[in-house]
């Protein structure tokens, strides 16, 4: 009789306790995974902006070499430059020289598409790095990126803004340092700019002797 009397007020206790207990704890508890969740909103931008270029959404500089060092096959590397950009922001402002470089990176996003990655490397210089891709091919890319930048100017409140772009571009290679490619990329870039702008220059000598000679639809 005792033992179970004991267990009907024992019973009621217990609820109380839980009852209290949970009433107590769920708010914590509520407010542990309100933290968590706004730490991981923390860190998913944070590695946000470590991966992508706050203007244009390309790939960040550092994220953009990260890539090419971690790569384990030959390709390509272009270095693209927007010619006259100076002149776009002291003509039309600033907010122009913006859209220009969006409108540039878009561009080069279509013609790239899942070939290779985009990366902004400098104020309105841009990498594309396509590993895997043959000579014919980054070739093809080079001339598709420099024709489709040239046919889609930027627009600023109503105004056309032209756009071309110079491109430098050179075989990257597994067994050498990242570095060198973009060295001989930029300075084909530089040629590019030298030789009269919106134009392709390859690293033409360096290329046969990594790869095979091929008949590519376009030579620069």
């Amino acid at each position: 009789m005792n033992g179970r009397f004991m267990t009907a007020v024992s019973r009621p206790i217990t609820f109380l306790v839980c009852t209290l207990a949970f009433t107590l704890l769920f708010p914590l508890v509520a407010v542990t995974f309100r933290a968590i969740r706004k730490v991981e909103r923390s860190v998913a931008e944070i590695m946000d902006t470590i991966k992508f270029d706050g203007l244009t959404r390309v790939l960040s500089r550092s994220y953009f070499f990260e890539l090419m060092r971690r790569a384990n096959e030959n390709g390509y590397v272009f270095l693209i430059d927007a010619d006259y950009f100076k002149s776009i922001n002291d003509t039309y402002g600033h907010s122009a020289g913006d859209a220009a470089l969006v409108e540039l990176a878009n561009s080069i996003g279509v013609v790239v598409g899942t070939l290779g990655h985009v990366g902004r490397v400098g104020g309105e210089e841009f990498g594309v790095f396509l590993p895997g891709v043959s000579r014919c091919a980054a070739q093809r890319l080079a001339e598709d990126i420099r024709a489709r930048v040239e046919s889609h100017p930027a627009f600023v409140d109503g105004k056309r803004v032209s756009l071309t772009v110079s491109i430098g571009a050179a075989p990257y290679l597994v067994a050498e340092p990242a570095r060198t490619a973009m060295a001989s990329a930029d300075k084909n870039l530089f040629r590019a700019k030298e030789w009269g702008r919106n134009m392709v220059v390859f690293d033409v000598e360096l290329s046969e002797q990594h790869f095979p000679r091929q008949k590519c639809g376009v030579m620069h």
